[in-house]
């Protein structure tokens, strides 16, 4: 029997699996097996691995049951002593498992690893190096969009990205399997929230190196990923935090979801949104039942799991405003236009440079771009990276305004907006930052290069699309506010009947 079995989930991804298995194929570990579970393809990836790899396992699924259910079934086909998650879209440093079962061998206390994931496309940036849950009742991956070098040393961290991780299977008998109903996303926080209540801590382990592509399968700004995420953040909360936690950070959590129904309205899907708060309230029963088993099993205490949940703004510091003389002033040479391009990221970025230089005739062009992706604009002459004073996405909402005064001094000759898709999608956010720069034009820059001005027209349908969606995102939180009540006065009961048999921790 192997020490460790590899298990790689797949739907379509023929493409992505040629430089996975290359990777796996080069690692200096040599005592594993690789089970590829595929969630009925249509793309010739099993032929595919059939013909190039046919030492890998393959366990064909009849549909696509999701990434949990598909996970599940390769540790079911397995026996080996640990078991490695490994999404498709990776490639693996020769090193990579050899560092990980080093490391729960030398920790029998650790429970699973974390690999140190590196953006795949900026691989000196860190897409997450472990996972984290915070107070606000939500996870993510852990000091994404830092530099290569941020986390130098092996170190305790809340649970492991089922992208690329390693757990021992007797933690996996003890707490069970990922969570089926799931189907994608926040799986493998729920299994490390459990984990860790089952007193089980988590190891990162900087030396175990992947390169990530991000969301190859789901898709980054997809009505399904969204709807996933914001539906299985409340089923983790639901499931794992503990009473007295919960009820003290309630009003940080109702924060938190405030934010989000405000970040679907900016940016187009609250419909989703919604959705996925009625779907959370529907599972209430299940959440409720699944608890209880849960919390059956727990052996940290409750300042054991507060001392893992830090607040959010620990994690991801919100960055200083800059002061006047960050936002150059103008050329002395300029003899052109000047420029301000928003939402600046990605190969759009590039073809709306080239744009703005042939068509507006744009010698100075400042791209506002987010904290943490100041590399993604060319660094180019003429071109200048000014990043958003906050963190988080509502900037046309509550930017400052010493920040938006210094924007309208540079008196730009025209601003454009970077869209995703349809122009009259979105409005807080980019719309109110372009309209208090001030410039003389207005253009929503489309991912075909097709442009369109600004116009009474255009921004009235900007409006109604607005209203329609603000009335879903009103009603999101309050479903988001009525599941949130529902599971603290579930956890009060349980708390007090804890208390009346003489259990209290």
């Amino acid at each position: 029997m192997m020490r460790v079995a590899v298990i790689i989930p797949n739907f379509n991804g023929k493409d992505l699996l040629r430089r996975c298995l290359k990777s796996l194929s080069s690692q200096t570990f040599a005592d594993f097996e690789t089970t590829l579970v595929d969630n009925a393809s249509t793309d010739d990836s099993v032929l595919f691995v059939k013909a190039s790899y046919p030492r890998t396992r393959i366990i064909q699924l009849p549909e696509n049951v999701g990434f949990a259910a598909a996970v599940n079934a390769g540790i079911r086909a397995t026996e080996s002593e640990y078991v490695a998650f490994l999404n498709n879209d990776t490639e693996v440093d020769p090193l990579w498992l050899n560092s990980l079962v080093e490391a729960l061998d030398a920790e029998p206390r650790a429970g699973s690893a974390a690999s140190k994931i590196m953006w795949d496309n900026a691989r000196d940036t860190i897409y997450a190096a472990g996972d984290f849950f915070c107070r606000e009742g939500f996870g993510g991956n852990m000091l994404s969009g830092a530099k290569d070098g941020a986390t130098a040393r092996r170190r305790w961290v809340f649970s492991a990205s089922a992208c690329a991780s390693l757990i021992r299977r007797a933690v996996l008998d003890e707490i069970g399997l990922l969570e089926e109903r799931f189907f994608m996303f926040y799986e493998d926080i729920d299994l490390g929230f459990r984990a860790q209540l089952a007193g089980w801590p988590c190891i990162v382990v900087p030396e175990a190196v992947v390169y990530h592509t991000g969301t190859a399968t789901a898709g980054i700004f997809s009505q399904m990923r969204r709807y996933y995420l914001a539906r299985n953040e409340l089923f983790v909360l639901a499931r794992n935090l503990l009473g007295p936690i919960l009820r003290r950070s309630l009003r940080s959590i109702l924060r938190h979801q405030l934010k989000v129904s405000i970040q679907a309205l900016d940016e187009g899907w609250p419909a989703a949104l919604l959705r996925a708060r009625i779907a959370a309230v529907a599972a209430l029963p299940w959440l409720l039942r699944s608890r209880r088993d849960i919390m059956a099993k727990r052996r940290a205490s409750t300042d054991d799991i507060a001392r893992l949940l830090c607040p959010h703004a620990d994690i991801y510091p919100p960055a200083s405003i800059p002061d006047a003389e960050e936002i150059p002033r103008a050329w002395a040479s300029a003899a052109g236009a000047r420029v301000l391009i928003i939402r600046s990221a990605g190969p759009l970025l590039q073809k709306a440079i080239d744009y703005a230089r042939s068509s507006l005739n744009a010698q100075e062009i400042d791209a506002l771009t987010m904290l943490g992706r100041e590399d993604t604009v060319p660094s180019e002459d003429g071109i200048c990276t000014i990043t958003y004073p906050r963190r988080d996405r509502f900037q046309g909402f509550s930017m400052p305004s010493r920040f938006a005064t210094r924007l309208r001094a540079r008196r730009y000759d025209a601003t454009m907006i970077l869209c995703g898709g349809d122009a009259e999608v979105g409005f807080l956010n980019v719309d109110l930052v372009a309209l208090r720069a001030r410039a003389k034009r207005l253009i929503y820059f489309m991912p075909d290069g097709s442009t369109r001005e600004f116009d009474r027209q255009l921004f009235s349908k900007k409006l109604a699309r607005f209203a329609l969606n603000a009335c879903l995102a009103g009603a999101a939180l309050a479903v988001s506010v009525v599941f949130m009540l529902v599971i603290a006065a579930a956890t009060a009961l349980e708390d007090k009947g804890l208390r009346s048999s003489g259990v209290g921790r």
